[in-house]
């Protein structure tokens, strides 16, 4: 009999072309080759462009234009005694620039010249064939109350710089969950491969007392009801290995999927090398929640919100006020029959020209809109604080759940491994007790079904505890820093240009198409840390 060292590989386990992959591999690959983090960062760059918009409020601007104006008309009893004529009839030209300034604190000043060439039947009366006017000067509008100062100024560029650091956090809380959802999906891989191999193991155990048993019964020691018991538990048993290979492939989908935008890994057969490992640092709850709220990007982006919903509400009470402008202008005057004289005349700036003055703008309704914004940004504050306190929320309640998890799997993996052995010692007994012929196949057939339920769950708890672990540390916000990628924002920005192979100034085009993202389901969460205990199996 061959009943000793009863070991067998899977059946169909694996391809031989199959490329093992490590865990730290497998990320670098999402890293690199994932499209949904590709377009997580052009969001985010798109989110800078639009900072950069905002501030080009400050941009100077030329103000130009040119008019000809022709005008026939009666004159009345009082313009006949001091123009002479009954018709009035002129032909001008008008041109005027300027560069206008938005100021930080609101106002709008402008430095213009403006020259008006006048040809009209008046000047015949003189001797002249055309008049030149010019102006030279300043002007200054100063809100007072509503528009009025830097808070209310910088309010659209501060509100889009929260909102790109609104889409940096959506960008690393994406990428983590890519990354976290890679990690299960290798953690996977590892479990069908690993239990396929357990299956394969108990299959060829089956197979070794079936032919047993049909040589013992061809000897007329066994009864055929044996060797239908063993035929009946080699077919169960190798049921099960297939299935685990079905499930195989598709977690091996799974998994090469989230870097398929890499040709070369397109259809790739991989083989997990890692195995799960025990840590042997003590998860604690508030340590966690403390660096949780430094670096989880859900509480991270909720704060964001309430420094958003602040200077909307500031510049909703600015609003409020009635617009009062100061009016303020001073210039320079210029008259001449050439262009040239008219322009000496005004440099000699002994005609002067000032005004200063207040205009009012006030709704006689009471404000409706402006009562109603602000009415509307107090909600927007009220709902910015409840949502920073439901992520509060949130992330303590997973923080608990994940550590007393982990820390139950962990102490549950010793458990079963105590199962594993003493399954083990049980079947190596029993086996011995077949071979002198004083036991029978369907008792060792029990006993090995029980040593690979056994196994099973130990492979289950360990994979069950890699994932809790991925949960705390997606808890946390520190998966990215676990595996070296969280970027600041200008490191954001050179990896972009890098990976596009283009230069800072080229990356235009692809902003559109970063509008149109797409969101996957949530995973699986996070990191691996420093390892101490071996798993049971090897791959």
């Amino acid at each position: 009999m061959a009943l000793a060292g009863l070991v067998c590989a899977s059946p169909g386990a694996e391809t031989p072309a199959a490329v093992p992959l490590s865990l730290d591999e497998c990320l670098r690959r999402v890293y690199e080759y994932n499209e949904t983090i590709q377009i997580r960062e052009l969001e985010w760059e798109v989110s800078q462009k639009k900072v950069k918009a905002e501030r080009g409020i400050f941009e100077p601007q030329f103000v130009g234009s040119i008019q000809h104006v022709q005008n026939l008309e009666q004159t009345t009893a009082e313009q006949r005694i001091s123009l002479a004529t009954a018709i009035l009839d002129e032909k001008n030209n008008l041109y005027d620039s300027g560069v206008e300034f938005l100021l930080p604190t609101g106002g709008k000043l402008k430095f213009g010249y403006s020259l008006q060439q006048l040809n009209n039947n008046l000047q015949l009366q003189f001797g002249l064939a055309q008049e030149y006017s010019t102006f030279g000067g300043v002007t200054l509008t100063q809100p007072l109350l509503k528009g009025a100062g830097y808070a209310a100024t910088m309010a659209g560029i501060r509100l889009a710089a929260g909102e790109s650091d609104l889409a940096y956090q959506d960008y690393r809380r994406q990428f983590m969950l890519i990354l976290a959802q890679a990690e299960s999906a290798y953690w996977d891989l590892y479990y069908f491969q690993d239990l396929q191999r357990i299956l394969g193991e108990s299959a060829g155990v089956a197979r070794t007392i079936l032919k047993d048993d049909q040589v013992r019964l061809q000897a007329g020691q066994s009864s055929e009801l044996e060797v239908l018991a063993a035929e009946s538990g080699l077919a169960l048993r190798e049921a099960k290995a297939k299935d685990a290979h079905h499930k195989l492939v598709e977690a091996m989908n799974r998994l090469t999927a989230l870097f398929s935008a890499a040709g070369a890994y397109s259809n790739l057969v991989v083989r997990a090398m890692d195995r799960p490992t025990l840590r042997a640092t003590e998860l604690d709850y508030f340590s966690s929640m403390g660096t949780a709220l430094k670096w989880n990007p859900d509480y991270l982006s909720q704060l964001r919100q309430v420094t958003q919903a602040d200077i909307r509400l500031a510049y909703a009470h600015n609003q409020r006020w009635p617009q009062v402008d100061l009016k303020a202008s001073y210039g320079l005057n210029g008259l001449g029959d050439t262009y040239g004289s008219s322009w000496s005349q005004l440099q000699t700036a002994h005609y002067e020209n000032w005004s200063l003055g207040v205009e009012v703008h006030m709704p006689l309704g009471g404000d409706i809109r402006g009562r109603n914004e602000l009415s509307a940004a107090k909600l927007r504050k009220q709902q910015a604080l409840l949502g920073l306190k439901n992520a509060e929320v949130q992330i303590s309640t997973a923080l608990d759940t994940a550590i007393k998890r982990t820390q139950g799997l962990r102490d549950s993996v010793g458990d079963f491994q105590k199962a594993v052995d003493y399954n083990q010692r049980l079947l190596d007994a029993e086996v011995a007790r077949l071979a002198v012929g004083k036991s029978d196949s369907r008792k060792v057939l029990e006993i090995e079904e029980e040593l690979s339920e056994a196994k099973r769950a130990l492979l289950e708890s360990l994979v069950a505890y890699e994932k809790s672990y991925l949960e705390w540390e997606l808890g946390r916000g520190t998966l990215l820093r676990m595996q070296n990628v969280d970027m600041t924002q200008t490191q954001l920005r050179d990896r972009l240009v890098q990976r596009l192979h283009l230069s800072p100034g080229a990356t235009g085009h692809l902003f559109a198409e970063a509008k149109t993202s797409y969101e996957k389901p949530a995973p699986a969460p996070a990191p691996a840390g420093p390892l101490t205990h071996p798993g049971p199996t090897a791959p």
